[in-house]
C-alpha cells in the first residue's frame, strides 16, 4: 500500500493499461491506443488482481528477518533501475508522450543509474549483519537476485517491444518495474538458501 501511494499507482497502472494492450490478438495500432485508454478491460482487471495477490504471497513467504530486509531493500533499487535500462536501450514507441522526455541523455542516466544500484546494493548487503559470514552470504543473494531481475527484464522487455513493434511506451516502464519487484521478492527465499549453500559449502 505505501509504495503504490508513493507512486501514486502509476507502475501498477502501467502494468495494467499493459495486460490490457499487450494479450491477446490486436493490431500494433490498436495495442497503443490501449495504452492510451483510461478505462479498464478484462485483461487488465484480472491481471492487476493476479499480479495483487502473488505479491501478497511472495511477502507472506518472506519469514527470514535478513532475508525479508534484504529483499524489500532490493526490490525498488532494481525496479527503478529497470525502467532507466528500458528507456535506454528501446526505442519509444510514439513520437511524444509520458516517457518519451526520458529519453533525453539517456546513456548519461542509464550510467549514473548503474552506479548508485551498485551502491545502494552494496549498502543493502551490509544492513542485515555484521558478521563477515552473513555479510558473505548478503552479498551472495545480492547477486543472485540481480541476475535474477536482470532475467525477468530482458524477457519482459523483449515480449513487450515485440507487441509493439520494436518499442515501448511510459506504461511498459511501469510494468517491467512492478515485474522485477514481483521477481525479487518471489525469489528472495529460495536463492537465500542457494547463497547459504554457496557460502557454507
Amino acid at each position: 500500500v505505501f509504495d503504490a501511494l508513493v507512486t501514486g499507482m502509476l507502475h501498477l497502472d502501467g502494468f495494467v493499461d499493459c495486460c490490457d494492450a499487450l494479450l491477446g490478438a490486436r493490431t500494433v495500432e490498436r495495442r497503443l491506443e490501449i495504452l492510451r485508454d483510461s478505462r479498464v478491460g478484462a485483461y487488465g482487471a484480472l491481471g492487476g488482481v493476479l499480479l495483487l495477490i502473488a505479491k501478497f504471497a511472495a511477502l507472506t513467504a518472506l519469514v527470514s528477518g535478513p532475508v525479508r530486509v534484504l529483499a524489500l531493500l532490493i526490490a525498488p533499487i532494481l525496479g527503478r533501475w529497470g525502467m532507466v535500462y528500458a528507456v535506454t536501450r528501446y526505442p519509444y514507441a510514439r513520437a511524444a508522450g509520458a516517457g518519451a522526455p526520458f529519453r533525453s541523455h539517456s546513456g548519461l542516466h542509464l550510467i549514473l543509474a548503474s552506479i548508485l544500484m551498485l551502491v545502494l546494493l552494496a549498502a543493502s548487503a551490509f544492513v542485515i549483519g555484521s558478521p563477515i559470514q552473513a555479510i558473505t552470504a548478503a552479498f551472495v543473494l545480492t547477486g543472485l537476485l540481480l541476475v535474477a531481475a536482470l532475467l525477468v527484464l530482458l524477457g519482459w522487455l523483449a515480449w513487450a517491444s515485440r507487441r509493439l513493434g520494436g518499442g515501448l511506451t511510459g506504461d511498459t516502464y511501469g510494468a517491467a518495474c512492478v515485474l522485477v519487484e514481483l521477481a525479487v521478492l518471489a525469489l528472495a527465499p529460495p536463492l537465500a538458501l542457494l547463497a547459504a549453500r554457496l557460502v557454507g559449502g
